[in-house]
């Protein structure tokens, strides 16, 4: 049990997110405990989604992925909890603290935390801005990235790299 708890985890830490979610419910607003696994392979979300006690679900985009809300959440993260570390561990603390259903004042205080810039990037990655991007690059001047002399010290310092590359 205790390792399917560590892997669980690992796959979180690699590919998931311990977050609130924001959910509407007659005709209010409510943050509820999420932990959520999307990967493009089946088998692994299946065994995840077992662990976890749910049922894996492809996207329209073809993504397999898992989650658990509410107490489920709660359930998932008390029993990972000891095998994550670094900014997982301190999400899973907080919510683990907070409960699985959140007012307003803690999804923000959450947020403030925690928050990453995703759906930021991810707009930054769609095809309306790919021109744009595009456009920038095509500007940008490439140069090297160091000097001649310090390539030199560099192979120097390796000499595999220098016999293998006929010097």
């Amino acid at each position: 049990m205790e390792e399917a708890a560590a892997w669980l985890a690992g796959f979180i830490v690699g590919d998931g997110c311990l977050c609130y979610s924001s959910k509407p419910k007659d005709g209010k607003r409510y943050f509820e405990a999420r932990v959520r696994i999307g990967i493009f392979e089946m088998e692994p979300i299946e065994k995840a989604a077992r662990l976890m006690g749910v049922k894996p679900f492809k996207t329209s985009r073809g993504r397999y992925e898992s989650d658990a809300n509410g107490t489920r959440a709660i359930s998932v993260i008390s029993r990972i909890i000891p095998h994550l570390a670094g900014r997982k561990a301190r999400e899973g603390a907080f919510i683990l603290e907070h409960g699985p259903r959140v007012s307003l004042d803690v999804y923000m205080q959450y947020r403030d935390l925690f928050w990453n810039g995703r759906r930021k990037q991810a707009a930054l990655a769609t095809p309306r801005d790919w021109a744009t991007i595009r456009k920038a690059n095509e500007q940008a001047t490439l140069t090297p990235p160091c000097s001649a002399a310090s390539g030199l010290r560099w192979k120097q310092s390796l000499p595999n790299v220098a016999r293998l590359s006929g010097q």
